[in-house]
């Protein structure tokens, strides 16, 4: 039985080799599409899934309510951690961990590198995150307060081994002896790191107990709830436990964020890009599949609605409706199954090129993602199921005498409401609604990346030296001569953060304000060339000067603070407790990535002191070369000995951050919607074949009474056109409401140019489709059209 199953569907498919192959490699490329946009969503959904128990493991949120507003923090005190853990007995595990920056380590003078993925911990962290140890012991690995745990990538780095248990390793301040070395975290690890030190480490000016720490909201406090249905509990009887530690005028309630969506927003609850990015690629990759699964359903029930003297004789002989109606399903099923096998093939030689252009480590994991393979066979088996639907239920019970006279299957019903009609109306929706969706999207990228960001970033260095207090050189104003020597720098400032690389924020009031008043503004130190530098202008006030002591105490705020304060005239109002008076307003610039919103921004003056951690930005001329960037290293070494010095460009910055990624975005968008065209362009071409063959008698009866071409072509193609233009009509509007929902706070101007384009080219696009087809019968000799029929 299965053997003459078999032998039908290849005889089928050996009739409609051509058609047959579209619909199979149709289907299999949607399938493959999908699999690949899969990867990439499960992969971003999937960030730090692999701890045991992470659905139990939360980060806790500070919330403070100021002016009606809500602001969430992520970093919180360092005594909140301990505080949990000694008095709510529903937490199973509570860890407490501080990010390390601008670190150099150095395991040899020639071995000196800066690591930025430091954290400090206790030993809690290796029994609440999973954390696989290659050599040590984890329960004391942070014991002594001169241990340090590297992972393997560190100890290679420095050592060539992991076999580096007991050696030495020194920061500029401390040496260290290794305690422990870990495996490498997984990249899509929210908090990755390369080193562990000890807590008690952590020294501000005295020795800091952090246990007794509410002030120093630079921790982050976890906790692993011993039940997860207890969440509400816990977070009342945190915020009540916390709220006794603050006064009247500032009290907190908790947010507790899950581990595994850290990624995917930023404090708690405002979606990042990553979500959004999420979002676009699961609708690209339904959409392609939708697509390519109205194209095999046309198709299978086109090939076959051709096959009525097949069921005919079938029937005639004896064949049940049932055994029919099966062979109908199974040849759907199986052909389905073909092209799903095709469909990883495909995938998996796209994966090299797919992993350059997202920028991840992807694969297709067959044992460990089951469930996700699984979900794809049953995806593919009930595209079969469906495909196979029609004709098992509608053709297998058609009265097998007009079957053997007609040759096809048609009826009155059929061609009034035809499921072929509904689908490529379907299809057009899709397709064009995409389209535009994908050219909006291309233009948004292209805006946010050609923007003005509102300061200057060509031939701008920001150059780093880490915590050295040992200086040669004693102020900015003598770097900046020394400097300057060289005719191809322009010029030197020096600050505490740069335009688009991190900044720090915090809630500010200001003079008049209520007790609860406050807003989240980004706070920087920078010197008085810190403006000019980057072309940022003043527009209201002045600049930071030397000629006037009481600028230590000023500040310059944007147009963003004013804005938000609802000043007319800010200059000589007072900030941040009345402490800072503000000399001048400058305008506003992206301080980070220009998806976002401004942020409010308050800029205070660097005393010009080049001890302890700073950045200094240099603006170069024209006419810099390597030689320029050498002459600055070898300035630098002379002012600040046995340092390391980190020189980064701005436009770099700017080219490897936001800018990259858009780019791989529009590359994969623009890839997968040509991919959607082909497959539309091509099921249509196929389609349109098989309703003209269904028609050829009535064609060449039309010609044989007079009928012209050009009316046969209407005839042939009207019902198409006809589609197209209610398609246009419904997937115009769509399309404009995919170009709102782009999640980009600043948009170029509407245009309706593109969209005018894209509908002309829909009409030119079905012209090519089904002109050959039509042109071809249109112009057959009636003769020859009655005489095959």
């Amino acid at each position: 039985m299965f053997k003459y199953f078999i032998k039908i569907t290849y005889r089928t498919f050996l009739r409609n080799k051509l058609n047959s192959l579209i619909n199979i490699f149709g289907l299999a490329i949607g399938i493959s599409s999908f699999i690949l946009i899969s990867l990439y969503v499960n992969y971003e959904l999937n960030w730090d899934t692999y701890h045991d128990d992470h659905e139990r493991i939360y980060l806790v949120h500070l919330v403070k309510t100021l002016s009606g507003k809500e602001y969430i923090s992520e970093q919180t005190p360092g005594a909140i951690a301990f505080e949990l853990r000694d008095k709510i007995p529903e937490l199973e595990k509570t860890v407490c961990i501080g990010r390390i920056g601008g670190v150099i380590l150095s395991s040899t003078k020639d071995k000196t590198f800066p690591e930025d993925d430091g954290y400090y911990a206790d030993n809690s962290m290796f029994e609440l995150f999973k954390i696989e140890f290659i050599s040590g012991n984890k329960i004391n690995a942070l014991t002594k307060s001169n241990s340090i745990v590297l992972n393997k990538s560190l100890a290679l780095k420095h050592f060539g081994s992991t076999d580096v248990v007991g050696k030495l390793i020194n920061t500029e301040n401390k040496s260290y002896i290794i305690s422990a070395v870990f495996d490498d975290m997984p990249i899509n690890s929210k908090f990755w790191a390369s080193y562990f030190v000890p807590l008690n480490n952590y020294n501000d000016t005295e020795v800091f107990d952090i246990k007794s720490d509410w002030e120093s909201a630079r921790w982050r406090s976890f906790i692993k709830l011993s039940d997860q249905n207890q969440k509400e509990l816990v977070s009342r009887k945190s915020a009540q436990i916390i709220n006794n530690h603050f006064a009247e005028n500032e009290q907190c309630s908790v947010y507790l964020a899950p581990l595994f969506k850290l990624h995917l927003f930023y404090e708690g609850t405002t979606k990042t890009g990553v979500y959004y990015i999420i979002i676009i690629y699961s609708f690209l990759g339904f959409l392609i599949l939708i697509l390519s699964a109205i194209n095999f359903l046309n198709l299978s029930t086109g090939l076959n609605s051709i096959r009525a003297r097949e069921i005919g004789i079938k029937k005639v002989f004896g064949s049940s409706r049932f055994r029919i109606a099966r062979q109908f399903l199974g040849e759907s099923i199986l052909n389905s199954l073909v092209a799903l096998i095709l469909a990883f093939g495909i995938s998996e030689f796209l994966l090299p090129f797919y992993r350059i252009i997202t920028d991840r480590i992807l694969k297709i994991n067959y044992i460990v993602d089951w469930k996700f393979v699984l979900f794809i066979v049953l995806i593919v088996i009930m595209l079969g199921l469906l495909a196979g639907l029609y004709p098992s239920i509608y053709l297998s019970k058609f009265n097998p005498i007009k079957a053997l006279k007609n040759g096809t299957i048609t009826s009155k019903k059929l061609k009034r409401f035809s499921l072929k009609k509904i689908l490529i109306l379907f299809q057009f929706i899709i397709s064009i609604a995409f389209i535009i969706g994908t050219i909006g999207f291309l233009a948004n990228a292209k805006y946010i990346i050609t923007k003005d960001l509102g300061f200057e970033k060509e031939r701008v260095f920001s150059i780093t030296i880490n915590n050295n207090n040992s200086v040669q050189i004693s102020n900015i104003e003598s770097l900046r001569n020394e400097l300057k020597e060289n005719s191809n720098i322009e010029n030197v400032s020096i600050s505490f953060g740069v335009p688009y690389s991190g900044y720090s924020t915090q809630i500010i009031n200001w003079e008049s304000a209520l007790e609860d008043d406050g807003i989240k503004s980004v706070v920087n130190t920078a010197g008085d060339q810190f403006l000019p530098l980057y072309k940022i202008p003043i527009i209201k006030g002045r600049n930071f000067t030397d000629k006037f002591d009481a600028d230590s105490l000023s500040c310059i705020v944007n147009e963003e603070l004013v804005r938000q304060i609802g000043w007319d005239d800010p200059i000589g109002k007072k900030v941040m407790d009345n402490k800072y008076t503000i000399i001048g307003v400058f305008k506003d610039f992206h301080q980070d990535n220009p998806t976002n919103r401004i942020l409010p921004y308050v800029l205070l003056r660097h005393s010009g002191n080049l001890e302890g951690s700073k950045i200094f930005s240099i603006k170069l001329g024209s006419g810099y070369s390597k030689e320029t960037i050498e002459f600055i290293k070898e300035r630098l070494n002379i002012f600040f000995p046995e340092s390391y010095i980190e020189i980064k460009s701005v436009a770099g910055d700017l080219e490897r951050g936001l800018n990259k990624l858009l780019m791989n975005i529009s590359k994969t968008m623009m890839f997968f919607t040509i991919i959607a065209i082909l497959i539309a362009f091509v099921g249509l071409i196929s389609i349109v074949s098989f309703s003209i063959k269904q028609k050829v008698k009535e064609i060449g009866i039309r010609k044989a009474l007079g009928a012209s071409v050009a009316r046969i072509y209407w005839f042939l193609s009207k019902e198409y056109f006809i589609l197209l233009i209610v398609a246009n009509i419904i997937a115009v509007p769509l399309g404009l409401f995919l170009l709102e929902a782009i999640p980009f706070r600043y948009k170029p101007d509407f245009n309706v140019y593109p969209i005018f384009v894209i509908i002309v080219c829909s009409f030119i696009v079905t012209f090519l489709s089904i002109s050959y087809w039509v042109l071809k019968t249109a112009r057959a000799n009636p003769v020859d059209s009655l005489r095959c029929e």
